[in-house]
């Protein structure tokens, strides 16, 4: 065990109720950080369930690595491995990613495409806007409203 999560396991029982819950948000963290590798293989390997609950823990994360690991389940087999690693990213909020997402808007699955075109809305980046608006003339009309939306 770390000595950084030693020494949060034993503000635990701090008297204060809101350093203990940011304690355990920590401790949290830790623990998927160490479990990374675990979670990369789950994506890789893994059945739907195992995949999704590995984007949903790594996408509480910030670094190139988990960056790389959601990039890589984007283009999962599964289109909601996709769409899932695909909210993670936006979530994130990295800039890294943007021309990743820009080809995210062509994805051949309509779920994928809404995703796409909310999460590339949230990033309210003016270079993202033709490609928004693109996705207007999309024969999907889930597409075009999440575009409408962005």
């Amino acid at each position: 065990m770390s000595g950084r999560k030693e020494i949060f396991i034993r503000l635990l029982n701090d008297p204060d109720e809101s350093i203990r819950r940011c304690v355990s948000a920590a401790i949290e963290k830790i623990e998927i950080k160490e479990k990374i590798e675990l979670f990369e293989n789950s994506i890789e390997s893994g059945s739907l369930t195992q995949k999704l609950n590995a984007i949903f823990s790594l996408g509480r994360l910030r670094g190139n690595r988990i960056l790389s690991i959601l990039l890589k389940a984007a283009n999962d087999p599964l289109e909601d491995v996709r769409a899932s690693a695909i909210r993670a990213l936006g979530e994130i909020g990295d800039n890294k990613i943007l021309s990743s997402l820009i080809e995210f808007l062509n994805d051949p699955s309509p779920v994928v495409r809404r995703v796409a075109v909310e999460v590339a809305g949230n990033f309210k980046d003016p270079r993202l806007t033709d490609f928004i608006i693109l996705m207007t003339q999309s024969s999907d009309r889930g597409v075009v409203e999440k575009a409408l939306e962005s």
